[in-house]
């Protein structure tokens, strides 16, 4: 407990926040073949979760690390709007194995079982979000709006297609008749 001191409430507060980071570094929620995504699968997935345990079980920290250091470029991406088509696709991309290891394709595939887990929500969420990207055209508040002004190819990564130019709307018809 904090002593009522700055320096002890400090102390606290790190001892939590270094608890919150221990937990957080259990790489994909895989812990073990009872306990892990496979439990309550059919026979036929055991050895899918088996080899992805086995492949994490002894390098915990460095799949952490990798989890961290592919969401936090797409995170930021994201916020910024920068390469939007790229970073849509590899958001899918990385939602998917998450998925269909720690999630374990959505939970035990049980009568009744309706949580289909939270990767493939946001896989598909990135795929709307790259339909709507296709059909509403350039966002104007991102970065990608100002790099393709002063990148001519720049579409090709943030658009699905290429952004209409501008054109000119045609002069008005003289309503006046010439008699």
């Amino acid at each position: 407990m904090a002593e009522g001191r700055p320096a002890g409430q400090f102390r606290d507060h790190l001892a939590d926040r270094r608890h919150l980071e221990v937990a957080a570094r259990i790489p994909l929620g895989l812990h073990g073949h009872d306990h892990g995504p496979g439990a309550g699968q059919p026979g036929w997935l055991k050895p899918w979760f088996g080899f992805w345990t086995s492949q994490q079980h002894p390098q915990a920290m460095f799949f952490a690390y990798l989890v961290a250091a592919v969401e936090t470029p797409i995170a930021v991406a994201l916020i910024a709007g920068f390469a939007r088509k790229i970073t849509y696709l590899s958001a899918i991309v990385f939602s998917l194995p998450i998925w269909a290891t720690a999630e374990g394709f959505g939970g035990p595939c049980t009568s009744g079982a309706s949580d289909i887990g939270t990767a493939i929500i946001y896989a598909v969420v990135f795929a709307g979000l790259l339909a709507l990207s296709y059909y509403a055209g350039p966002a104007r508040y991102s970065a990608d709006h100002y790099l393709e002004q002063k990148i001519s190819w720049w579409w090709r990564i943030a658009e699905m297609r290429h952004p209409a130019a501008a054109t000119p709307a045609p002069p008005a018809a003289n309503s006046r008749s010439s008699t």
